[in-house]
C-alpha cells in the first residue's frame, strides 16, 4: 500500500541520516584528536567474516556473493571496532554500487610488516574526477544514490592513517573497483592449531 511504502522510505531515510551523523561525529572526533585508538590483538579473518555477516541481508537481496582469498591468519594490533566499521562500510558500498548477481572479492596479503585488505567489486568503478578526491570529506560528485559514500571513505582514510597505514582506491582493468586498506604494524602469524 502507499502508506506502507511511505513508512519504509521514511525509515530508510532516518537510518541513513543517523548513519550520516554518526560518521560525521567520528570524523570530527578523529580530526580534533579527541579519539585515541583502542589497540588490541585483532583476528582479521574473523573481523572480515563478521563484517560480511552484518551486510548479509543486503547481499541476499542483491543476489550477490562474496569470495575470499585470505592469507594465513594474522593478528595485528588494531582498533578492531573502528577497523570493522571501515571494512563493513566498504563492503556496503561495493554491494550498493554493483549489479545484482555479481561477486565481491575480499583478499588479504602480508608483505614484511604490512598487512593489506582488498575489497573488489564488479560495479561500474569510480568516475575519474571522483577517484582523484575520493577520501576527502564531503566529496559530492556522482557517487550514485549513497550520499554517505564520501563520509564513509573519509572516515576509513582517517582510521587507517591513525593506524600508521593507509587507504587507496583504484578501478580494475577488467571493470569494477578495489579499495585497499593497509596496516603498517608488524602482525604476528598465529599457528592454525591455536586458532
Amino acid at each position: 500500500s502507499p502508506n506502507s511504502d511511505l513508512v519504509k522510505i521514511l525509515a530508510s531515510s532516518t537510518d541513513r541520516l543517523e548513519q550520516f551523523l554518526l560518521l560525521a561525529e567520528r570524523i570530527t572526533s578523529i580530526k580534533a584528536k579527541h579519539y585515541s585508538l583502542e589497540l588490541e590483538e585483532t583476528r582479521i579473518v574473523d573481523l572480515i567474516k563478521n563484517s560480511v555477516a552484518e551486510i548479509a541481508p543486503e547481499l541476499e537481496r542483491n543476489q550477490q556473493r562474496v569470495s575470499y582469498d585470505l592469507c594465513p591468519e594474522t593478528h595485528p594490533f588494531a582498533d578492531s571496532q573502528l577497523l570493522s566499521i571501515c571494512v563493513r562500510e566498504i563492503l556496503h558500498n561495493a554491494a550498493r554500487h554493483s549489479p545484482q548477481g555479481t561477486e565481491i572479492t575480499i583478499r588479504t596479503r602480508r608483505d614484511d610488516d604490512e598487512l593489506s585488505i582488498e575489497i573488489s567489486d564488479q560495479g561500474g568503478g569510480f568516475p575519474d574526477d571522483v577517484l582523484r578526491n575520493l577520501f576527502q570529506v564531503f566529496i559530492r560528485e556522482d557517487v550514485g544514490q549513497d550520499q554517505s559514500l564520501g563520509l564513509n571513505l573519509a572516515l576509513t582514510k582517517l582510521v587507517m592513517d591513525l593506524h600508521g597505514g593507509g587507504a587507496e582506491a583504484f578501478n580494475n582493468p577488467e571493470g569494477g573497483a578495489t579499495v585497499r586498506l593497509t596496516l603498517k604494524q608488524a602482525p604476528t602469524t598465529v599457528p592454525s592449531s591455536s586458532s
